[in-house]
């Protein structure tokens, strides 16, 4: 008898439905998350865009009104206080709409048509000069140089603008102010870079132009090489005039600044000139609205290239200063621990000064540019920031420290370059009341190593021989007085030169092949 068989199916149970697993549910989290992000961020931006929007409409709105108040004026009284032209108008003001505040920088200034010349024409990129001959001071010449000839030209002696007697030679127009334009500028604070809002306009008088009873400024900004400064801000502040007058602008790409509408006024003009990173130069007299830093001493007569500047009625008073790259100097101080290697000496009080000048004090002694104090601190160092390229002296009161110089890892004086970051090592020893520093070097001011030198005079007689910096110290004289060194060195012709000592004295020996 066949026997069947059934097979029994299970049937689905609770346990065995259908339904999402881990990584379908990550999945669909993941393009949720996108697309809601995506949309928040849609969200930011339609509403950035609209707070932006709002913001530049009422931009445009302060802008126009600034404008047609300016517009309304009559032609004289167009000009903004402080400024040239002058004028009752704010430089700059904060003015506040739907709680943000707006910046409304205005800025109204005279215009030197090319219709009928320019105060600056045939002088872009180029100086006039009254040329002195050397030996033939009689036969002086107006000359038209390149820009970047100008500092060679001054320091031998030429003079800036054309010689006594002589015409401009350029036939530049010396009546430039022609009309007025006006600068209005609407800013607001944002996260995002929001170009301001600009609006120009020109007013012009009714009639020929005007201005003939003012002067006018051009400046020059040069590099240490010649080479025009762009962007330099400069300052021109004059108190004694009404209505007074304190404006800040910028050189343009030749490096000049050109003012034109200056009321007369004789060595009251303050010129200040500076630029990010950069050195600076500034006049100086009386009244100084500018603060000058660091302070001249009482009684303080400045050079007659740093005294406040004079405006004669229709004339150009012509101006260069030279600003470069700030330089950086670090002093390091060690004092001599024999037979041990010297150790760092903190504490050390000195002085370094450069070569250029700015007047005279009281006494008719130079007051200079830079003479800084320094003290190092621990371990043994001290950083001059913000220094002119110049020639550097280093100095030490020995009575008063206690110490004195016995070697420098340069010789002395040492040149900074424009963006120089230099240390200077300092070897010191104790001090005794008569010292002489001498410093041998080679016909490139290159420091001779190897050179032997002897000192003779009052009873004394020592020889010492130098090192790689080309110096040596002779310690503990006599007395001061005269004595006379006796130089030689491998390859060079031997020298004997006198020698004056009077408390720490120093002397430097060139010598030749």
């Amino acid at each position: 008898m066949q026997r069947l068989s059934q097979k029994k199916r299970a049937l689905p149970t609770a346990e065995h439905e259908a339904g999402f697993t881990i990584i379908e549910i990550l999945i669909t989290t993941f393009i949720i998350g996108t697309v809601v992000t995506g949309m928040f961020g849609l969200f930011l931006l339609s509403l950035r865009g609209s707070q932006t929007a709002e913001r530049r409409v009422a931009g445009i709105a302060l802008a126009n009104e600034r404008m047609e108040m300016i517009r309304n004026l009559p032609y004289l009284d167009v000009g903004t206080l402080g400024g040239v032209p002058s004028g009752s108008i704010l430089q700059s003001e904060t003015v506040t709409r739907n709680g943000t505040p707006y910046i409304v920088d205005t800025d109204i200034r005279y215009v030197d048509d090319p219709y009928d010349g320019l105060i600056t024409d045939g002088l872009e990129g180029k100086s006039v000069v009254c040329h002195s001959p050397p030996g033939n001071p009689g036969g002086q010449a107006t000359l038209v140089i390149g820009t970047p000839a100008l500092p060679p030209h001054l320091a031998h002696g030429d003079t800036e603008g054309p010689c006594p007697g002589d015409s401009d030679p350029t036939g530049a127009d010396s009546l430039n102010t022609d009309y007025k334009q006006a600068r209005v500028s609407v800013s607001w604070p944002s996260q995002y870079n929001i170009s301001p809002v600009l609006l120009v306009t020109q007013i012009a008088p009714q009639g020929v132009e005007g201005g003939d009873a003012t002067g006018t400024l051009d400046l020059t900004v040069l590099d240490a090489l010649g080479n025009p400064v762009v962007g330099a801000t400069v300052r021109l502040a004059n108190q004694s005039v009404s209505p007074t007058i304190d404006i800040t602008s910028t050189t343009n790409s030749f490096g000049r600044y050109v003012l034109p509408g200056l009321t007369e006024s004789a060595q009251t003009y303050e010129l200040h000139v500076t630029g990010s990173d950069y050195t600076t130069e500034m006049t100086y007299g009386a009244p100084q609205t500018i603060t000058p830093v660091p302070s001249p001493p009482p009684g303080f007569v400045p050079a007659s290239d740093y005294t406040h500047l004079t405006m004669i009625a229709r004339e150009v008073t012509e101006k260069t200063f030279f600003i470069d790259t700030v330089a950086q100097l670090t002093i390091e101080t060690d004092q001599e621990n024999p037979p041990a290697p010297p150790v760092p000496a903190p504490g050390v009080a000195y002085t370094i000064r450069g070569t250029k000048t700015i007047g005279v004090d009281a006494s008719a002694d130079p007051v200079y540019k830079v003479e800084e104090a320094g003290l190092t601190v621990s371990p043994n160092t001290f950083v001059h920031s913000n220094l002119d390229w110049d020639s550097y002296t280093m100095t030490v009161d020995g009575p008063a420290t206690g110490l004195v110089i016995k070697e420098t890892s340069v010789v002395m004086p040492f040149v900074l370059n424009p963006g120089d970051d230099s240390t200077v090592e300092v070897t010191l020893v104790d001090h005794t009341a008569s010292t002489l520093h001498v410093t041998v070097v080679d016909q490139d001011n290159a420091p001779v190593d190897n050179a032997t030198v002897q000192l003779t005079g009052n009873g004394f007689d020592d020889t010492l021989g130098t090192g790689v910096y080309g110096q040596v110290l002779f310690e503990d004289l006599p007395v001061d007085g005269d004595y006379t060194l006796d130089v030689s060195a491998p390859g060079f012709s031997s020298l004997q030169q006198p020698a004056t000592v009077a408390g720490n004295s120093a002397a430097t020996v060139q010598l030749n092949p």
